[in-house]
Protein backbone atom coordinates (compact mmCIF):
# COMPACT_ATOMS: atom_id res chain seq x y z
CA UNK A 1 0.00 0.00 0.00
CA UNK A 2 2.92 2.54 0.66
CA UNK A 3 4.82 1.68 -2.18
CA UNK A 4 1.50 2.28 -4.33
CA UNK A 5 1.24 5.54 -2.41
CA UNK A 6 4.42 6.94 -3.53
CA UNK A 7 4.39 6.59 -7.14
CA UNK A 8 2.78 8.84 -9.16
CA UNK A 9 -0.67 8.69 -10.29
CA UNK A 10 -1.14 7.04 -14.00
CA UNK A 11 -2.77 8.76 -16.28
CA UNK A 12 -6.38 7.78 -17.30
CA UNK A 13 -7.04 5.65 -20.07
CA UNK A 14 -10.11 5.72 -22.86
CA UNK A 15 -11.94 2.74 -21.55
CA UNK A 16 -11.76 4.75 -17.68
CA UNK A 17 -12.86 7.71 -19.15
CA UNK A 18 -15.89 6.09 -21.30
CA UNK A 19 -17.13 4.22 -17.88
CA UNK A 20 -16.57 7.20 -15.99
CA UNK A 21 -18.83 9.39 -18.77
CA UNK A 22 -21.23 6.63 -18.87
CA UNK A 23 -21.45 6.49 -15.14
CA UNK A 24 -22.30 10.37 -15.27
CA UNK A 25 -24.73 10.38 -18.38
CA UNK A 26 -26.63 7.25 -16.48
CA UNK A 27 -26.93 9.30 -13.27
CA UNK A 28 -28.17 12.06 -15.41
CA UNK A 29 -31.04 10.00 -17.18
CA UNK A 30 -31.98 8.23 -13.88
CA UNK A 31 -32.68 11.87 -12.59
CA UNK A 32 -34.85 12.24 -15.69
CA UNK A 33 -32.77 13.88 -18.56
CA UNK A 34 -33.57 12.05 -22.22
CA UNK A 35 -30.56 10.38 -23.47
CA UNK A 36 -31.28 12.02 -26.83
CA UNK A 37 -30.21 15.29 -25.27
CA UNK A 38 -27.14 13.88 -23.40
CA UNK A 39 -25.52 12.71 -27.60
CA UNK A 40 -22.57 14.98 -27.87
CA UNK A 41 -21.90 16.01 -24.42
CA UNK A 42 -18.64 15.47 -22.59
CA UNK A 43 -17.80 14.22 -19.57
CA UNK A 44 -14.14 13.14 -18.16
CA UNK A 45 -12.84 13.52 -21.50
CA UNK A 46 -15.56 11.19 -22.99
CA UNK A 47 -17.95 12.97 -25.52
CA UNK A 48 -21.51 10.25 -25.81
CA UNK A 49 -22.45 8.97 -29.27
CA UNK A 50 -25.81 7.84 -30.17
CA UNK A 51 -24.42 4.35 -30.25
CA UNK A 52 -23.30 3.90 -26.63
CA UNK A 53 -26.30 5.83 -26.17
CA UNK A 54 -28.80 3.34 -27.56
CA UNK A 55 -26.21 0.47 -26.93
CA UNK A 56 -24.78 1.19 -23.19
CA UNK A 57 -26.78 3.96 -21.74
CA UNK A 58 -30.36 3.04 -22.07
CA UNK A 59 -29.86 -1.12 -21.11
CA UNK A 60 -28.36 0.35 -18.11
CA UNK A 61 -30.69 2.71 -16.92
CA UNK A 62 -33.98 0.29 -18.01
CA UNK A 63 -32.32 -2.37 -15.52
CA UNK A 64 -31.21 -0.35 -13.08
CA UNK A 65 -35.46 0.34 -13.16
CA UNK A 66 -35.82 -3.48 -13.16
CA UNK A 67 -33.82 -3.75 -10.08
CA UNK A 68 -34.42 -0.90 -7.19
CA UNK A 69 -38.30 -1.70 -8.69
CA UNK A 70 -40.48 0.02 -6.05
CA UNK A 71 -37.42 1.14 -3.30
CA UNK A 72 -37.91 4.78 -2.84
CA UNK A 73 -34.69 5.17 -0.73
CA UNK A 74 -31.77 4.88 -3.14
CA UNK A 75 -29.28 7.27 -3.83
CA UNK A 76 -26.09 6.98 -6.26
CA UNK A 77 -22.67 7.22 -6.12
CA UNK A 78 -22.71 6.90 -1.95
CA UNK A 79 -19.20 6.83 -0.42
CA UNK A 80 -18.68 3.66 1.75
CA UNK A 81 -16.05 2.72 4.05
CA UNK A 82 -14.64 -0.12 5.75
CA UNK A 83 -11.61 1.34 8.12
CA UNK A 84 -9.22 3.91 7.97
CA UNK A 85 -8.02 4.48 4.34
CA UNK A 86 -10.12 1.89 3.27
CA UNK A 87 -12.92 2.99 1.20
CA UNK A 88 -15.05 2.51 -2.18
CA UNK A 89 -18.05 4.43 -3.94
CA UNK A 90 -21.59 2.16 -4.40
CA UNK A 91 -22.90 3.10 -7.86
CA UNK A 92 -26.27 2.22 -6.29
CA UNK A 93 -27.51 2.01 -3.03
CA UNK A 94 -30.35 1.73 -1.05
CA UNK A 95 -33.19 -0.50 0.53
CA UNK A 96 -36.90 -1.74 0.34
CA UNK A 97 -38.46 -3.97 2.87
CA UNK A 98 -35.63 -5.72 5.19
CA UNK A 99 -33.41 -5.96 1.74
CA UNK A 100 -30.00 -3.85 0.91
CA UNK A 101 -29.44 -2.52 -2.46
CA UNK A 102 -26.13 -2.05 -3.88
CA UNK A 103 -25.56 -1.98 -7.57
CA UNK A 104 -22.76 -1.35 -9.56
CA UNK A 105 -22.57 -0.36 -13.57
CA UNK A 106 -19.85 -2.04 -15.40
CA UNK A 107 -19.48 -0.39 -19.12
CA UNK A 108 -16.50 -2.70 -20.10
CA UNK A 109 -16.35 -5.90 -22.43
CA UNK A 110 -15.63 -8.43 -20.09
CA UNK A 111 -18.54 -10.14 -18.29
CA UNK A 112 -18.70 -9.70 -14.34
CA UNK A 113 -20.74 -12.01 -12.71
CA UNK A 114 -22.60 -10.79 -9.16
CA UNK A 115 -22.29 -13.99 -7.26
CA UNK A 116 -19.71 -13.41 -4.64
CA UNK A 117 -18.48 -10.49 -6.03
CA UNK A 118 -15.52 -9.82 -3.68
CA UNK A 119 -15.99 -5.93 -4.90
CA UNK A 120 -20.04 -5.68 -4.08
CA UNK A 121 -19.57 -7.65 -1.00
CA UNK A 122 -17.15 -4.67 -0.13
CA UNK A 123 -19.59 -2.55 -0.90
CA UNK A 124 -22.37 -3.82 1.19
CA UNK A 125 -20.18 -4.41 4.50
CA UNK A 126 -18.87 -0.49 4.02
CA UNK A 127 -22.84 0.28 3.89
CA UNK A 128 -23.72 -1.80 6.72
CA UNK A 129 -20.99 -0.83 9.04
CA UNK A 130 -21.20 2.75 8.25
CA UNK A 131 -24.66 1.98 9.17
CA UNK A 132 -26.10 3.74 5.55
CA UNK A 133 -28.43 0.93 5.43
CA UNK A 134 -31.09 0.33 8.53
CA UNK A 135 -30.08 -1.94 11.23
CA UNK A 136 -33.18 -4.14 10.35
CA UNK A 137 -31.40 -5.39 7.07
CA UNK A 138 -31.25 -9.02 6.97
CA UNK A 139 -30.65 -9.64 3.63
CA UNK A 140 -28.55 -7.63 0.68
CA UNK A 141 -29.19 -7.84 -2.87
CA UNK A 142 -25.84 -7.29 -5.07
CA UNK A 143 -25.87 -6.47 -8.68
CA UNK A 144 -23.96 -5.90 -11.54
CA UNK A 145 -25.59 -3.87 -14.75
CA UNK A 146 -23.28 -4.67 -17.63
CA UNK A 147 -24.40 -3.49 -21.18
CA UNK A 148 -22.10 -6.37 -22.72
CA UNK A 149 -23.85 -8.82 -20.57
CA UNK A 150 -26.52 -10.55 -22.75
CA UNK A 151 -28.92 -10.46 -19.57
CA UNK A 152 -27.53 -7.08 -18.54
CA UNK A 153 -28.77 -7.06 -14.93
CA UNK A 154 -27.09 -10.02 -12.97
CA UNK A 155 -28.48 -10.46 -9.42
CA UNK A 156 -27.18 -12.47 -5.96
CA UNK A 157 -29.31 -12.12 -2.42
CA UNK A 158 -26.99 -12.90 0.70
CA UNK A 159 -27.44 -12.86 4.50
CA UNK A 160 -26.34 -9.87 6.28
CA UNK A 161 -24.20 -11.83 8.45
CA UNK A 162 -22.02 -13.63 5.65
CA UNK A 163 -21.66 -9.78 4.64
CA UNK A 164 -20.67 -8.26 8.09
CA UNK A 165 -17.82 -11.26 8.07
CA UNK A 166 -16.88 -10.46 4.83
CA UNK A 167 -16.20 -6.77 6.09
CA UNK A 168 -14.69 -8.34 9.71
CA UNK A 169 -12.53 -9.67 7.49
CA UNK A 170 -11.33 -7.09 5.42
CA UNK A 171 -10.69 -4.67 8.23
CA UNK A 172 -8.34 -7.54 9.50
CA UNK A 173 -6.47 -7.63 6.70
CA UNK A 174 -6.21 -3.66 6.18
CA UNK A 175 -4.82 -3.66 9.37
CA UNK A 176 -2.04 -5.30 8.09
CA UNK A 177 -1.52 -3.93 4.62
CA UNK A 178 -1.35 -0.31 6.74
CA UNK A 179 1.73 -1.08 9.22
CA UNK A 180 5.00 -0.50 7.63
CA UNK A 181 6.15 -4.08 7.43
CA UNK A 182 3.29 -5.71 5.96
CA UNK A 183 3.95 -8.53 4.69
CA UNK A 184 4.45 -9.03 0.78
CA UNK A 185 3.37 -12.23 -1.03
CA UNK A 186 3.12 -11.80 -5.20
CA UNK A 187 1.28 -13.42 -7.18
CA UNK A 188 0.40 -13.39 -10.99
CA UNK A 189 -3.63 -12.59 -9.29
CA UNK A 190 -2.78 -9.61 -6.26
CA UNK A 191 0.12 -8.25 -9.02
CA UNK A 192 -2.04 -8.11 -12.05
CA UNK A 193 -3.74 -4.77 -11.67
CA UNK A 194 -1.22 -3.66 -9.47
CA UNK A 195 0.21 -0.06 -10.01
CA UNK A 196 3.63 -1.42 -7.99
CA UNK A 197 4.13 -4.34 -9.78
CA UNK A 198 6.74 -3.02 -12.45
CA UNK A 199 9.02 -1.49 -8.96
CA UNK A 200 7.74 -4.08 -6.37
CA UNK A 201 11.33 -5.65 -5.09
CA UNK A 202 9.50 -8.76 -3.99
CA UNK A 203 7.77 -9.45 -6.89
CA UNK A 204 10.95 -8.85 -9.28
CA UNK A 205 12.93 -11.33 -6.52
CA UNK A 206 10.26 -14.15 -7.70
CA UNK A 207 10.45 -13.20 -11.28
CA UNK A 208 14.04 -13.78 -11.33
Amino acid sequence: VKLIASLPRAPSSAAADRGTGLHHFAGLVIAGAAPESLVGKQHSNYTLNSIDARTALLPAVAAYGRFVGRAKNVTLERKVRIAQHVWGTADILGHHKGVGLVGDFKFGSGVVEAKSNEQMLFYAAGALIGKQLPPSTSALRLAIIQPANRKVLDEWEVDAKRVREFGAEVRAVAKIALTGNAPLHPGDKQCAWCPAEAVCPVRKSVQG
